[in-house]
């Protein structure tokens, strides 16, 4: 199977830009697509501690084999508090 993206050919005329569909998405009243500035800046209270520990990290990603649940490690943190994977129970 092959993974065709040309938005062109799929598309064709129906394609808008994204400020037309930013427009557009306003004038019909789809405003779940936005934030309010106060549901932003909590956002980043939470986020940026978060960024600077990861910036302050110096230890290398634990490498795992792809299809997996990650390294054993994942399993050994998430069983410390009573849970585990679902193919884990």
């Amino acid at each position: 199977m092959q993974l065709d993206l040309d938005f062109d050919k799929r598309f064709g005329s129906e394609r808008v830009g994204a400020y037309e569909r930013l427009l557009l998405d306003v004038i019909a009243g789809r405003l779940n697509l936005f934030v309010r500035s106060d549901e932003q800046e909590e956002a980043w209270r939470w986020v940026e501690p978060l960024l600077e520990h990861w910036r302050n990290d110096t230890r290398e990603p634990r490498l795992y084999a792809a299809g997996t649940r990650g390294p054993s490690a994942s399993s050994a943190m998430i069983a410390r508090d009573g849970f585990c994977w679902d193919e884990e129970s």
